[in-house]
C-alpha cells in the first residue's frame, strides 16, 4: 500500500521510531530541547513572536487579520492596538520544559498549560518570515491537566524525529535552529532568575514568589504590578504567564554562590 509518510506520530510510535521508551521522550523533553506536542484547541490567546524575517512582518499584517493554515495547526492572527492576539487555535503547539519537567517527575499532579509555542516546520513561509511563536491561553481557556490523562494527546512531529534520528523529513519545511526557536534553558532559566530578582527588589519577595495575584485586576482594583504598568501606560503581561515563567525558579543570594 503506496501511503504517504506520516506528519506526526503518537508518543508510543515516536519512541519505537527512535528505538527508546515513552518515558524517555519526556525527560529528553523536559532536560535536552526535545520538541514534544500536545493536541489543543482554544478560542483565543496572546502572542509574542522571536521574528525571523523583521522586514517581512508588515507585509503580513497588510489585513488587520490572517488566517495560517500550517502543518501541524491552523489559526487566525489578528493585530490590535495593544498586540497581536491568536484566535481559534486547532492542532498540535509545543511544551515548554518546564511543563515537561513536572510532568516527568510528577505524573499524577496537575500542571497549568499557561504557555505552549507552535512547533519547529509549521511551514516554509510561517518559519520563514515569523519564526517562533509564544502562545499564552486567556486565563479561562488555560487547561490544567496531569501527563497521565493527556498521554494521548501527546506527539512529536516528523520534523523533530528527523531531527534526532538523522533521517531527512519528508515534510520540506525547514526547522528553526534551536537558539532561534526557544533558546537553551540555561538561558532561560537565567532571564527567568533576573526577572523574578527585579521582582523580588522592588516589591519584596511575597510578591516575586506570587506574581499571578498581583498582575490581575480584581473588584478591589488592580494588582500592585498591573498597577504600576498602567501608571506608566504600559501593556502588562498577563499574571498567568509570569507566573509560569517563574515556576520552579529560586533567586540567587550572593551567599547561595560562595
Amino acid at each position: 500500500m503506496n501511503l504517504p509518510a506520516r506528519l506526526y506520530y503518537p508518543l508510543d510510535k515516536a519512541a519505537k521510531k527512535l528505538n527508546c521508551d515513552v518515558s524517555d521522550l519526556i525527560h529528553f523533553g523536559a532536560t535536552s530541547s526535545v520538541e514534544i506536542c500536545i493536541h489543543l484547541s482554544f478560542h483565543k490567546a496572546s502572542c509574542d513572536f522571536e521574528l525571523a524575517d523583521e522586514n517581512n512582518m508588515e507585509t503580513l499584517f497588510d489585513a488587520s487579520k490572517i488566517y495560517f493554515d500550517g502543518v501541524y495547526n491552523s489559526f487566525k492572527l489578528r493585530r490590535a492596538s495593544d498586540g497581536v492576539y491568536i484566535n481559534d487555535f486547532y492542532g498540535l503547539a509545543a511544551l515548554p520544559p518546564q511543563d515537561l519537567l513536572a510532568f516527568d517527575f510528577l505524573s499524577d499532579t496537575p500542571v497549568s498549560l499557561n504557555q505552549v509555542f507552535c512547533p519547529a516546520g509549521n511551514g516554509a513561509g510561517f518559519d520563514n518570515v515569523i519564526g517562533a511563536v509564544y502562545i499564552e491561553p486567556d486565563e479561562d481557556e488555560v487547561q490544567k491537566v496531569s501527563l497521565n490523562h493527556i498521554i494521548d494527546r501527546l506527539f512529536m512531529t516528523d520534523v523533530e524525529i528527523a531531527r534526532l534520528s538523522g533521517v531527512p523529513s519528508n515534510n520540506v519545511a525547514p526547522s528553526l535552529p534551536d537558539i532561534i526557536k526557544k533558546g537553551s534553558s540555561k538561558t532561560r532559566n537565567a532571564q527567568a532568575k533576573f526577572i523574578k530578582s527585579l521582582l523580588q527588589i522592588h516589591y519584596g519577595a511575597d510578591v516575586a514568589n506570587s506574581p499571578r495575584q498581583h498582575l490581575e485586576r480584581k473588584s478591589s482594583g488592580s494588582g500592585i504590578i498591573l498597577a504600576d504598568f498602567e501608571g506608566k501606560n504600559l501593556h502588562a503581561p498577563s499574571g498567568v504567564a509570569v507566573d509560569s515563567w517563574l515556576k520552579f525558579i529560586d533567586v540567587d543570594s550572593i551567599g547561595d554562590l560562595d
